[in-house]
């Protein structure tokens, strides 16, 4: 069984692309009819999500607080509290997030691995 505090939050999730100290994309994230999870094989839908100094400092720290490269950002957005990370992916699915927001996601990521070595 997996227990987790309950978010007040708006029907959406937001799913933020990080390489080193830059986002390089985000996408809200709404789940399908019937679902709760913003699953995008389970039928959810996306749309493109600004990037805000908010959003950019917590997806940066939360990438750097895992040691992580190139990861991907899961946050709800707490009516009271804000943005709230729920989960760091070190290996995520970024097709989504290149697709709605237009970013040649892949592309950002070579050149990061790259300049770093």
């Amino acid at each position: 069984y997996y227990l987790q505090e309950y978010v007040r939050r708006p029907p959406r999730d937001i799913r933020a692309i990080v390489a080193g100290d830059r986002v390089l994309g985000a996408i809200y994230r709404y789940a399908g009819d019937g679902q709760w999870k913003t699953n995008m094989a389970l039928g959810g839908r996306a749309e493109p999500c600004p990037i805000s100094k908010e959003l950019e400092d917590i997806c940066i720290r939360a990438c750097k607080a895992v040691n992580g490269e190139v990861v991907g950002v899961d946050l709800m957005e707490d009516e009271a509290r804000g943005l709230l990370v729920h989960e760091v992916n070190p290996t995520t699915e970024f097709k989504n997030v290149a697709r709605v927001s237009n970013s040649k996601i892949a592309d950002e990521i070579i050149d990061y691995i790259v300049q770093r070595e």
